[in-house]
């Protein structure tokens, strides 16, 4: 093989996105495709996840689409470009994509979670739930899965359901603060106080900074009628949205507001 072809320099570019030197491996990939690559439609993909990579999902976008264009059957870019669409909010083209992914492989268990997740963020969550169920069937350890699971089966209300995935979430992935905090919530609509504070307790140890431990833990605290120790809890969730901007991510229940001292 020549030393400057255009596989020459596909193989460098390789080598170089799988060290992480994005930025070099584009540099690679453009001199491959103005030598003309035999695999030119390659080189465009791998282009395409260097870009992903670097967060230029748009622009990868575009090389994905070159690639497909090239050969309809360079199944890896399907899956990338479900992935930079699903990064720029595109989930319905994400969908899409998705779906040529798991039908060349059904046994793509990301693919069936990735699609999952698509669903949730267009509120299907039904329709999630089997995406779900699929990654599953493929991988029955899969913490995220069942994590992903409970949240869409939470968001249909289906409190203990959504614990069920949630225990079994934790049960294989221990530190799975998001699952945590998910689940103490889901007890805490199911009217399970004590249940709340034993969760939001091991929350706010795991991970002290995180506001949800503390809003939940007030919201059982004040259920149980401990509203001394709620108020100061609120009080703590409300100063670390505050620092973090307004909003905390994953939060599913209100934030509890610190009634004013009485004037005397």
């Amino acid at each position: 093989m020549a030393r400057h072809s255009g596989d020459y320099y596909i193989k460098q570019g390789l080598a170089k996105n799988m060290r992480g030197h994005y930025q070099h491996a584009i540099y690679d990939f453009d001199l491959a495709i103005e030598l003309g690559a035999p695999d030119l439609n390659q080189a465009y993909n791998l282009r395409g996840i260097a870009k992903y990579s670097l967060g230029q999902y748009e622009e990868a976008i575009k090389d994905y689409d070159k690639s497909i264009e090239l050969n309809s059957e360079e199944r890896d870019a399907y899956h990338f470009r479900a992935q930079a669409n699903y990064e720029m909010g595109n989930y319905e083209e994400a969908i899409k994509d998705y779906d040529i992914d798991v039908r060349h492989n059904p046994d793509n268990m990301e693919a069936y979670y990735s699609r999952g997740m698509a669903k949730r963020q267009l509120n299907r969550h039904a329709a999630a739930i089997k995406d779900f169920d699929e990654s599953l069937r493929i991988d029955p350890r899969f913490a995220e899965g069942y994590h992903a699971r409970g949240n869409s089966k939470y968001d249909l209300q289906q409190y203990r359901e959504s614990i069920r995935d949630f225990d079994k979430a934790l049960r294989f992935h221990p530190g799975l603060i998001d699952a945590l905090a998910s689940r103490a919530a889901a007890k805490f609509n199911l009217g399970m106080p004590a249940a709340t504070l034993k969760d939001a307790e091991a929350l706010v140890k795991l991970k002290p900074d995180d506001a949800r431990g503390y809003i939940l833990r007030a919201q059982a605290n004040r259920a149980l009628g401990h509203e001394e120790l709620a108020q100061q809890d609120a009080q703590k969730g409300i100063d670390i949205v505050q620092e973090a901007g307004g909003s905390v991510p994953g939060l599913k229940v209100t934030i509890l507001p610190v009634p004013e001292e009485d004037d005397k």
